[in-house]
């Protein structure tokens, strides 16, 4: 079969296909190299932003609220109200409710300091 004209018409077309895979690999090359581009750039556009960068304003600093002790109950509200204040005064993700319930447990004395103890304790374990 070597030497039969069948083996020689399979040879003659591989020999005329190889420009056509050549030509072949050449665009699959092309197009990968594209593709990568276009991931780059991609993934450029939907990285996060460097918000680091301080506000364009300076966010007022605000009093710090009055201790609660639990003793006058009708002052609860007040309470509560200052922390409201203070935490809409700042921009929504700079807080996490956790950091939110701390910071507002360190303003709890006396009666009320003694009630949140055992679940400050808890935080912690």
């Amino acid at each position: 079969m070597a030497g039969s004209p069948e083996a020689s018409e399979a040879e003659n077309k591989a020999h005329s296909n190889k420009p056509l895979v050549s030509q072949a690999e050449t665009n699959f090359l092309k197009m990968m190299e594209k593709m990568t581009q276009l991931m780059g750039q991609l993934t450029q556009a939907v990285s996060p932003r460097d918000n680091s960068k301080s506000p364009a304003f300076n966010i007022p600093s605000m009093k710090a609220p009055n201790s609660f002790n639990g003793t006058q109950a009708h002052r609860l509200r007040g309470f509560i109200q200052s922390f409201q204040l203070i935490f809409h005064n700042y921009p929504a993700n700079s807080f996490s409710d956790r950091k939110k319930v701390l910071y507002s447990t360190s303003f709890l004395t006396g009666r009320a300091g003694e009630w949140i103890e055992p679940y400050l304790s808890n935080i912690s374990n």
